[in-house]
């Protein structure tokens, strides 16, 4: 008995389309670095913020900071103060001390380097927390 020559295209193409779609997937990075940590405050009082850097459900970055108010300069942090260098997937989670926390986990869209911003508003909440994910520091 033969198979019919539609039924073989038929399995050869979907056979094809998932090979392809496996290997696109090994192309998107798991891994990424976050360059640098902007805590930026648009509210005229300082907030106190913990921010969190979490690898595979270990704590590897911890840190509570003043954030000052938005007339001066708002903190970068980088991996002079600590942020990991590794590549992985990170996530990364804030609080403000007097209540709201956010939390994202990177890569989103296959960025190798992070740029990402910690919002708090002018009415001292947390906003969000935007990234760059074509930010070249890691490899100045």
């Amino acid at each position: 008995m033969s198979v019919p020559r539609r039924t073989t295209i038929a399995w050869l193409g979907c056979g094809l389309l998932s090979a392809v779609a496996g290997c696109a997937a090994t192309l998107r990075p798991s891994r990424t670095r976050i360059g640098e940590l902007v805590l930026l405050n648009a509210d005229d009082q300082p907030h106190s913020l913990r921010v969190e850097i979490d690898r595979g459900g270990d704590t590897v970055f911890e840190i509570d900071r003043e954030v000052p108010p938005a007339d001066e300069p708002q903190p970068v942090l980088t991996s002079a103060d600590g942020i990991p260098t590794d590549p992985a997937e990170y996530t990364v989670v804030a609080t403000l001390q007097s209540g709201g926390s956010i939390e994202r986990t990177y890569p989103t869209d296959g960025g190798e380097c992070y740029s990402v911003t910690v919002r708090i508003g002018a009415d001292g909440t947390l906003r969000d927390m935007p990234s760059d994910s074509t930010f070249d520091g890691c490899s100045q």
